[in-house]
């Protein structure tokens, strides 16, 4: 893996070193792992905004809970009446 060096300030940097040494982790695995929970949280963010602009609009709105009941009817598979260790 190649790796790069990128600044961050100091206070970045010790709370980096602290978590690293509480974890027994590497510094760029603690960084990486950062990176992913933030873009994950912007997903999320996206998402919220969009079913927000969504709501907006009655029609859509309207139109976006009748298409989720429809796939919500597809969930009535009947594994539920099966004991748990039969389920696939």
């Amino acid at each position: 893996m190649n790796m790069v060096s990128i600044r961050v300030s100091h206070e970045t940097h010790q709370r980096l070193q602290e978590i690293a040494r509480r974890e027994h982790r590497p510094m760029s695995s603690i960084a990486g792992e950062a990176v992913r929970i933030y873009e994950k949280e912007q997903r999320w963010r996206a998402a919220e905004v969009a079913m927000a602009r969504l709501r907006e609009n009655p029609d859509e709105w309207k139109n976006y809970q009748a298409e989720a009941a429809a796939w919500d009817s597809t969930s009535t598979d009947g594994l539920d009446d099966l004991p748990y260790q039969h389920r696939p």
